[in-house]
């Protein structure tokens, strides 16, 4: 599975400086990771992490998160879970790709 990340929202938060899109990503990375992990341990959806992370997602671009954070939402399946886990690792190799 490719995903896309896109990263003009970012950019046009941090006006173009890239050391500050760097510390961006770096965060983007850590939070999302550990709302990934928190996520990992429950045993059932909570809609306010969901949204966060379809937020952050949102804030890169990946439409891949985006989809599956709203599918989550919809339909509380935490089999989902493991597709939202996936994404994340591919976009974190994406990330570092473009760095």
């Amino acid at each position: 599975m490719e995903i896309s990340i896109d990263l003009k929202m970012l950019s046009s938060i941090v006006y173009g400086n890239d050391g500050l899109l760097q510390e961006m990503i770096e965060e983007w990375l850590v939070d999302t990771e550990e709302k990934i992990n928190k996520l990992k341990e429950k045993t059932s959806v909570n809609f306010k992490e969901i949204h966060f992370l379809k937020t952050s997602f949102s804030m890169i671009g990946c439409v891949e998160g985006i989809k599956i954070c709203e599918k989550l939402i919809q339909k509380q399946d935490t089999m989902d879970i493991q597709s939202l886990c996936h994404i994340f690792e591919l976009s974190k190799e994406v990330l570092s790709q473009k760095n």
